[in-house]
């Protein structure tokens, strides 16, 4: 059975991308609307998921993620992670914290739990001058933790050399496993800094019951993870949780989702008890993917 520690959904982070842009290859819903997402956030913390992942770039998502806490009246209980803009081109002290001030404003909070850089080509500004100054914003108590979004296996190494980056997000999944073959989770533990994995979907990719012409070059590994399903008798949704729960057990995993409902159909998939999966038997049916099928980017 899996052990009661590595199914808590304390593990789990809601992405808030879809709260504020349609977000995901397989959306077909849109962005929620407010009262829908207060409804998702009451699921959410009543769950036990009080960690929150957004981003200055996601549209309107830091107000309506902050008028949903606000609206729980459990501003204290929240931790929410935001990133920086993916213009960042001033790395002032003022500028810095203007930015920072006006996502605290937007999401109702005195401070950010986690505030990372959106990009991994932001971490060539770090050592000219980017760490002194968000550093002293967690001096200040504005923010706890500062960290990165990547998306190579180098840049992840890269992060976890800097000695203020202490949380690092990362995509991986069950046909992504760049990351561990690099040692990165392993790294991670070494030097005690966390993991966030996103994209455990693959952006919705899995859920696809045909993909569209433009994605034919994923239509392999895609029947790939569809057959393993059927095989172990499991949903997609249930091999991709429990395949990241499993393979990464010390990691913080980032899940969106687009309603109440679907919300809790994953805490339900992720705190089941059921017998291991055999991560390294998947990987060996799965084996080596081309970059061009794991990265959205290239899509």
């Amino acid at each position: 059975m899996t052990s009661s520690s590595n199914n808590n959904t304390n593990r789990l982070v809601l992405g808030t991308a879809q709260f504020g842009m349609n977000y995901g290859v397989a959306n077909i819903h849109g962005k929620p609307d407010q009262k829908m997402v207060n409804a998702i956030i009451d699921r959410a913390l009543k769950n036990n998921i009080c960690e929150f992942d957004t981003a200055q770039a996601y549209g309107e998502s830091e107000s309506v993620l902050g008028e949903a806490i606000a609206n729980q009246n459990l501003k204290g209980s929240a931790r929410i992670i935001s990133k920086l803009s993916l213009e960042l081109n001033n790395i002032t002290k003022s500028a810095l914290q203007d930015t920072i001030f006006n996502s605290i404003r937007n999401l109702q909070v005195k401070q950010l739990y986690g505030l990372m850089l959106h990009e991994e080509e932001q971490l060539e500004l770090w050592d000219n001058g980017l760490e002194n100054v968000l550093s002293g914003f967690v001096k200040n108590g504005l923010v706890r933790h500062l960290g990165v979004s990547v998306y190579t296996p180098q840049k992840a190494l890269q992060a976890l050399n800097c000695k203020n980056l202490s949380i690092i997000q990362i995509p991986s999944n069950i046909l992504d496993n760049r990351f561990f073959d690099a040692g990165v989770f392993e790294k991670a533990d070494r030097l005690n800094k966390t993991i966030y994995v996103r994209s455990v979907f693959l952006q919705g990719l899995f859920f696809m019951k045909i993909l569209p012409e433009n994605m034919a070059f994923a239509s392999d590994y895609h029947n790939k993870v569809v057959l393993l399903a059927e095989e172990l008798d499991i949903s997609v949704c249930e091999l991709s949780l429990w395949y990241v729960r499993e393979a990464f057990p010390k990691a913080k995993i980032v899940i969106g989702v687009d309603s109440p409902a679907q919300l809790q159909k994953n805490i339900d998939y992720w705190t089941k008890h059921t017998l291991k999966i055999d991560v390294p038997a998947i990987n060996k049916k799965i084996g080596k993917v081309p970059t061009q099928v794991i990265n959205p980017v290239l899509w």
